[in-house]
C-alpha cells in the first residue's frame, strides 16, 4: 500500500470527525460515561496484541 492508499479523503473524514468529537467534549461524555456505568465502550478484553501490551503495562 502507499500513502494515498491509505490517507484518502475517507480517512482524513473521519479524522476531522473524531477531532470534532474531541473538541466539542463528546469524546470525554462518552469515555466518563463508560467509567461511570462500568461499562467499556472500547473493550480491552480481546486477546490482541495492543491490549496485551496496555493490560501487563498498566
Amino acid at each position: 500500500m502507499t500513502g494515498t492508499e491509505v490517507i484518502n479523503e475517507q480517512s482524513r473524514e473521519a479524522m476531522r470527525n473524531a477531532l470534532k468529537r474531541i473538541q466539542s467534549g463528546e469524546y470525554a461524555k462518552m469515555f466518563i460515561q463508560e467509567g461511570a456505568l462500568n461499562l467499556p465502550i472500547y473493550d480491552c478484553s480481546s486477546s490482541s496484541k495492543c491490549c496485551a501490551w496496555y493490560r501487563s503495562n498498566w
